[in-house]
């Protein structure tokens, strides 16, 4: 609807109302002609479908041109059947400063077809800045088909070959990617999940709410070992969790499972929704809260989960 690529210098898109038709998307700053090296700031604007059936993606802004070039994403408001994405930044083998914050999406559902994300980041290098803050994620339950919450990674749709190395991923709350059965995407995993980061070292997930999803935090699930770095990720200070966490558990929902490669993943200073720890882990795993997959432990291709809060973190969360 609108088309910012070919930007002469700053452009900001602020206060205003997308009814974006079936298949379109409402600002896209990517594609042919290729993306400008200049700064885009799109805030305070709502994006819903056109009409109830309309599938539909919110803002997918292509970077160029080394990490001087910022990307302002806050306080949008997207809500339907998201597409592919409602935010995506593709960074086309670049560097680039970004910030998503304050954001609000909720997705009714995701099928035929679409990732249904809610916020990816894909094709960025090491060099710049990327922040995603404060954002709140719904991703519309059992059966709405949707992805994940956050997904930092190569996607098959674009193509790209790295996620978002050194990426902040803070705050944010991200509830209900719990459809275990995604049928609309070729992207693993096949499950909901809250975050999702792939070929991004150094990514820290940090503070976040992630709660009632299939998966809570998915690790290097398109290939074992590619955010190792260094430095290495990082999964700390986060409440993974469930509303019935010993429902959740019986029903096969997961807190972290790691695609085991050749390091150990840092996740501790965690709430898995027990004072006792995560479970799982084929007996590796101290507690009775959300599962921990392969296992707990500090060798390579297992999680470290110790030391584990006893109780939720109360600054977690946007």
């Amino acid at each position: 609807m609108i088309d910012a690529r070919q930007r002469g210098g700053l452009v900001q898109i602020i206060g205003l109302r997308f009814l974006v038709p079936n298949a379109a998307t409402g600002i896209q700053a990517i594609g042919w002609p290729a993306p400008t090296p200049q700064p885009l700031t799109i805030k305070n604007c709502r994006f819903q479908g056109a009409t109830s059936t309309a599938v539909f993606s919110g803002i997918v802004i292509g970077a160029a041109g080394g990490p001087t070039i910022t990307f302002r994403i806050e306080r949008n408001v997207i809500s339907g059947r998201i597409g592919d994405t409602a935010i995506a930044v593709v960074g086309n083998g670049t560097t680039a400063n970004v910030q998503i914050r304050w954001n609000q999406i909720t997705i009714v559902d995701a099928s035929s077809p679409g990732l249904g994300v809610g916020i990816g980041l894909t094709g960025l290098v090491s060099g710049g800045s990327v922040l995603v803050e404060r954002n709140r994620i719904n991703g519309g339950g059992a059966t709405a088909d949707a992805l994940a919450g956050i997904a930092l990674s190569p996607f098959f749709t674009i193509p790209t070959t790295t996620g978002a190395p050194g990426a902040i991923v803070r705050r944010n709350t991200i509830l209900n990617f719990s459809d275990q059965s995604v049928t609309s995407t070729p992207f693993p995993p096949l499950r909901g999940t809250g975050i999702a980061f792939d070929t991004s070292a150094g990514v820290q997930i940090l503070a976040n709410l992630i709660k009632d999803n299939a998966d809570g935090v998915a690790a290097d699930p398109l290939t074992a070992g590619s955010s190792a770095g260094p430095p290495l990720p990082m999964v700390n200070d986060n409440n993974i969790t469930c509303t019935n966490v010993p429902g959740c558990v019986a029903a096969g929902f997961q807190g972290v499972v790691l695609n085991p490669g050749a390091y150990n993943l840092n996740a501790e200073m965690n709430w898995w929704g027990s004072s006792t720890g995560p479970s799982g882990g084929a007996g590796t795993c101290p507690g009775s809260g959300l599962p921990v997959v392969p296992a707990c432990g500090t060798a390579a291709g297992q999680v470290d989960v110790t030391p584990f809060r006893t109780t939720p973190n109360p600054n977690a969360g946007a």
